[in-house]
């Protein structure tokens, strides 16, 4: 299989380079030149133009190779859909920025160039860029991510690019507008009557009148959100007596629901157990437990779950596929798709991640309201065009709507009050990464110059720049300034606001299971494959749609602790 699919990347990356090559810029012999490969997904490539173009003018009189006479720089973008980064030695790209990296494999295949100079150095020797007021980048990866990412040389070959956050947005126009928010009581928890399992609930338009939310914090982004899955079904009953539509979601590509699941698993756990999943107990997860569940009583969507605090090690991480969170996660899933009224019905095989997108900016400007869409928060970047057609259609449309980012269940029932919520948790998805290609090393002007060019898009101004261009941030720590988060639009600014007071979970590690098992961890491909009744799934789209329950489903991913001792025995007391 890796064979294969070296040879059917480089063949690609070979097309895209031959692409560049002939309907590119014309090179410009005067100036050095450096090639750069961008994966344009939903982030998009314009980022980097625009990095480009400032390192371009920034470096216009600098000469990169010694006694060539060649005077600044000149820098050919390529771009496509090539999440993997096999076929390095061969390619003619310079620097990759890509999604779905097992960075691990590469490292180890000695295909990177060794970067630690410019993680470790403000700037390169001999070159002024002006980044004195810059953190050095090691400054900026948090330590757990550093050792990560150095652990199996112990020097860094790789920098985290992009982060992004998978889950719900939803329409602030419409929750205020048809009453959306919950209601809260004296103490800020939800204002309900009835009985548990059979609780009434009351909802406003008006944030102010509205619960603290999941983080049980008054005045801030997740106020009036449902903190418990029972409030959670409860603004989905709200939501059909208002003639709202709930969800909506590419039915052309089904795994895009994953994202839903991953995100409420990440919110109801908490990002110490998160963390349980990656680093299996050691390290910063030395003696912590993780809420497991070992049964069920009951059937169905109301089946109790037996719950036991499991403390994690190596040997026994095989408990982590029981998860408590990922469960409820499930069980949310289960919900949505187990009735065609939480869904609008323009899901059909043939509707697109953008199609969705249309659909959803549409809704409430044709008085079809679809309160939520399941994405990853680069959606609005994605949908750009979508945004510009609706506008022309609609003109009298606000030009900047009231999308935000939504905080998802951190219990299953009970209620938050002011005080005693749980900080919002979210969870890295892309395992996105940028690297140098190690087949620079034999031209030391030209590792030099690709060094040159990656540290500078890790300073404070370009970080700043990425955010603001794209509404995500990097995998690194740093601040935008506050005139420019101001000028963000407000989906930007909403999770914006949402990522900088929430725990960020960076799903890797540096204990020798996840270094030398790193393919098998990355969350979107592999964590929802499950077995039931002797049939295998890759996730639970079409057996939720079916009559598989979500504890059919999740007991259906449990792994023995002889298959784990089998798969990562070697590892384990490494």
């Amino acid at each position: 299989m890796k064979k294969l699919f070296t040879v059917l990347l480089a063949a690609a990356m070979a097309f895209a380079g031959l692409s560049l090559t002939a309907c590119g810029p014309k090179t410009d012999k005067t100036k050095s030149q450096l090639s750069i490969y961008n994966y344009d997904g939903g982030v998009g490539t314009q980022w980097l133009y625009d990095a480009a173009k400032k390192f371009e003018e920034k470096y216009a009189d600098k000469e990169f190779e010694p006694g060539s006479g060649k005077k600044g720089v000149q820098i050919h973008v390529g771009k496509g859909k090539e999440t993997q980064s096999l076929g390095l030695a061969t390619s003619t790209y310079n620097i990759l920025f890509l999604e779905d990296v097992a960075y691990n494999d590469l490292i180890s295949q000695n295909l990177l160039l060794d970067i630690n100079d410019i993680v470790a150095e403000k700037t390169l020797a001999g070159v002024t860029d002006g980044a004195d007021k810059d953190k050095k980048i090691a400054e900026k990866i948090l330590p757990e991510v550093s050792a990560a990412l150095t652990a199996l040389k112990g020097r860094h070959f790789v920098l985290p690019h992009y982060s992004y956050s998978a889950g719900l947005t939803y329409d602030a126009t419409i929750f205020a507008r048809e009453e959306l928010y919950i209601k809260a009581d004296t103490d800020g928890g939800a204002l309900r009557t009835g009985s548990a399992g059979n609780w009434t609930y009351q909802f406003t338009g008006n944030v102010a009148e509205a619960t603290v939310g999941p983080n049980g914090e008054a005045g801030d982004y997740d106020d009036g959100l449902p903190a418990t899955y029972e409030e959670f079904d409860a603004l989905l009953d709200r939501m059909i007596q208002r003639g709202v539509v709930p969800f909506i979601w590419s039915g052309q590509y089904p795994g895009y629901t994953n994202i839903l699941t991953g995100a409420a698993w990440a919110a109801y756990s908490g990002k110490e157990e998160m963390m349980l999943n990656f680093n299996f107990g050691s390290g910063a997860g030395a003696g912590k437990s993780m809420n497991i569940i070992t049964g069920f009583t009951g059937t169905g969507y109301n089946a109790a779950p037996t719950v036991v605090s499991q403390p994690i090690t190596p040997a026994n991480a095989y408990y982590t596929y029981q998860q408590e969170g990922k469960y409820y996660a499930l069980r949310m899933l289960k919900k949505v798709l187990s009735d065609s009224t939480w869904y609008s019905d323009k899901i059909t095989g043939a509707l697109s991640h953008l199609g969705a997108q249309t659909e959803y900016i549409y809704s409430d400007l044709e008085n079809k309201p679809i309160a939520m869409i399941i994405e990853g928060n680069y959606w609005y970047n994605e949908a750009e065009d979508a945004f510009k057609r609706s506008q022309a259609k609609y003109p009298e449309a606000p030009k900047d709507r009231d999308f935000r980012w939504m905080s998802l269940p951190v219990q299953a029932d009970g209620r938050v009050s002011k005080g005693n919520g749980k900080k919002n948790t979210l969870l890295d998805l892309p395992s996105s990464f940028a690297f140098i290609n190690g087949n620079v090393k034999d031209k030391p002007w030209l590792a030099d110059l690709a060094k040159t060019f990656l540290q500078f898009c890790y300073s404070d101004e370009l970080l700043a720049d990425f955010t603001c261009s794209t509404g995500l941030l990097k995998g690194v720590e740093y601040e935008v300034p506050g005139e420019r988060v101001q000028n963000m639009n407000k989906f930007y600014q909403s999770y914006y606001e949402v990522r900088k007071n929430s725990d960020n979970v960076y799903p890797y590690s540096n204990h020798p299971i996840y270094v030398n098992g790193q393919s098998s961890f990355l969350v979107r491909l592999f964590y929802w494959k499950s077995e039931v009744n002797g049939t295998p799934y890759q996730q639970p789209y079409t057996p939720f749609r079916g009559s598989v329950s979500a504890a059919d489903y999740f007991q259906g991913m449990w792994m023995s602790g002889s298959d784990w001792t089998g798969d990562y025995g070697a590892w384990i007391g490494a």
